[in-house]
C-alpha cells in the first residue's frame, strides 16, 4: 500500500578535520585516516506514494562524525620497473549518522534511508580507494621505490635510500618520519670493514600546527649520513689546481707547485729543482661526527683523525714531502632547498696538526703548521658550502618556501626544518 522512492544528488562534500597516519609494519604500511565532521550536502526528492512528494530537490544535509578508513598498503615493483601498490583489507566505519532537512517528507524517510545512505557512502569510499587512491599512491611513491640515482659530491657519486616510516597529516600541518640509508655504490675495503648499519629510525613524528610541514632529523641520522660518505670514500680528497677549479675555489698556488714550496721551505731546495707539480692528499681515517649545538651554528662537525700528505712529482711518480695528522672542527648552518638538506654556510674552522713523517728532508715543524693552516683553513668552508647533507627526492610540482631551521626535541637534540609546502 505504501512505497518509498528517494532520489538524492550530492551537491558538496566537506569535512572539518582530517588526520592520516602511516606506520611501517611487517606486511606493509598500515594507513589509517580519521575524517572528523564529514558533511554531505544533498538535493533530495522523495515520493512516499499517495501523493506525499517533496518539491524539486529539497535541500538536506548528512553529517557523519567521524569516518574511519583503514587498510594495509603493500608496495612492490612490476616487471617493467613501475611501482605497484595494493590496498589490502580496506575498512570503512561510519559513526554518528545524522540526516537533517527542513522538508517534512525528507525527515519522514530519514530513518528509512539511513541504511541505504550508509551503504552508498561506504561503497563510494571503497571506489575512491580502488580507482583513485591506489593509482595516485603509485605515482606518489614511485620516486621512493626506484633505485637512487645518486648525487655528485666533490666529484664522486654518493648513493642514498630514503624511505617513509611514518607520516602524520592534519589541517594544522604535516610531519614525516624517515629512514635513511647511506650507501657506498661500490663497496670499498673501508666500507666492508665498517661495523654496523647505515640505517637510522630518526625520531617520532610530531605535528607542528600552523605550518605547512615539519621534517625532524636527529643527530644519529646526520652521523650515519657522514658515515656513508666516509665509507664510500667520498671524503678522500686530492686537492690540486684542477680540483680547486672544479669546486669553484680560488686559492693561491701555495703548496701546489714545487717553486712555491721551495720559497716557503728553503730546506726543500736540496731535493726540488723548481716547478714540480704538487698536491695535497686528504684521507680521513675515522668518520666525522656531527653534534647539534644550536649556537653559534646549528651543527658542529668534528673530524678526529684526518691524514694529510703534501706530495710532489719529480718525474718518477708522486712521493710525499711530509705527512701530518689533522684534527678539524667546523660549524655549519643548514637549510632546505630543492636539492635537499644542504649546508648554507660553514664557519669557524679550527685545525690542529701533528707532523707524522718527513721522508725527503727534515723540515721546520713550526713553519709547517703555520703553512698548513694558511693553505687549508680558508678552503674548508668553501668546499663544504652547498654540499647536500641528506638528499631529498624531488616531488613534481612541489614548491618549498618559508623555510625555518632550528634545534628542537625534548632534549634539544633534533634538527627541525619547518617549511610551507604547496603544489
Amino acid at each position: 500500500m505504501l512505497w518509498v522512492q528517494v532520489w538524492a544528488t550530492v551537491q558538496q562534500v566537506r569535512f572539518r578535520d582530517l588526520l592520516v597516519t602511516i606506520d611501517a609494519e611487517p606486511d606493509g604500511l598500515r594507513a589509517h585516516a580519521l575524517m572528523q565532521g564529514l558533511i554531505i550536502d544533498l538535493s533530495v526528492e522523495a515520493d512516499l506514494g499517495l501523493g506525499a512528494r517533496t518539491g524539486p530537490g529539497a535541500p538536506a544535509t548528512v553529517e557523519i562524525d567521524p569516518v574511519e578508513v583503514a587498510g594495509t598498503l603493500q608496495l612492490g615493483a612490476r616487471p617493467d620497473g613501475t611501482v605497484a601498490v595494493s590496498i589490502r583489507n580496506p575498512q570503512a566505519a561510519l559513526h554518528a549518522f545524522h540526516l537533517q532537512s527542513s522538508s517534512p517528507v525528507v525527515q519522514a524517510v530519514a530513518t528509512l534511508v539511513e541504511g541505504a545512505v550508509r551503504a552508498a557512502v561506504t561503497d563510494e569510499i571503497m571506489r575512491l580507494l580502488r580507482d583513485e587512491a591506489q593509482p595516485g599512491l603509485e605515482r606518489a611513491l614511485a620516486k621512493w621505490l626506484q633505485p637512487p640515482a645518486g648525487v655528485q659530491i666533490l666529484g664522486r657519486t654518493y648513493d642514498y635510500d630514503l624511505r617513509l616510516q611514518a607520516a602524520t597529516y592534519d589541517t594544522g600541518g604535516a610531519s614525516w618520519h624517515l629512514a635513511f640509508d647511506a650507501l657506498a655504490p661500490n663497496p670499498t675495503a673501508r666500507a666492508l670493514a665498517a661495523p654496523g648499519s647505515f640505517v637510522t629510525a630518526g625520531t617520532a613524528p610530531g605535528v607542528q600546527t600552523g605550518r605547512g610541514g615539519r621534517l625532524v632529523v636527529d643527530d644519529d641520522a646526520l652521523n650515519r649520513a657522514l658515515y656513508g660518505l666516509w665509507a664510500a670514500g667520498v671524503l678522500d680528497l686530492t686537492i690540486d689546481q684542477q680540483f680547486l677549479a672544479s669546486a669553484g675555489v680560488q686559492a693561491p698556488s701555495l703548496l701546489l707547485d714545487g717553486a712555491a714550496l721551495r720559497r716557503l721551505l728553503p730546506e726543500l731546495g736540496a731535493v726540488l729543482a723548481g716547478p714540480e707539480p704538487a698536491r695535497i692528499v686528504c684521507e680521513p681515517l675515522l668518520p666525522p661526527v656531527v653534534e647539534l649545538t644550536g649556537t653559534p651554528n646549528l651543527v658542529t662537525v668534528r673530524a678526529a683523525e684526518v691524514h694529510l700528505a703534501i706530495e710532489v712529482d719529480r718525474g718518477s711518480g708522486w712521493e710525499p714531502v711530509l705527512r701530518a695528522a689533522a684534527h678539524i672542527e667546523i660549524g655549519a648552518s643548514l637549510g632546505l632547498s630543492q636539492r635537499g638538506l644542504s649546508v648554507l654556510a660553514a664557519t669557524h674552522p679550527r685545525l690542529d696538526f701533528d707532523i707524522l713523517e718527513e721522508p725527503l728532508v727534515e723540515l721546520d715543524d713550526r713553519k709547517i703548521r703555520v703553512m698548513l693552516e694558511m693553505a687549508i683553513t680558508p678552503a674548508i668552508p668553501r668546499l663544504l658550502n652547498g654540499i647536500d647533507v641528506i638528499p631529498i627526492p624531488h616531488v613534481d610540482q612541489l614548491s618549498v618556501f618559508n623555510v625555518n631551521t632550528g634545534i628542537g626535541g625534548p632534549q634539544n637534540d633534533h634538527l627541525v626544518v619547518d617549511a610551507d609546502l604547496q603544489r
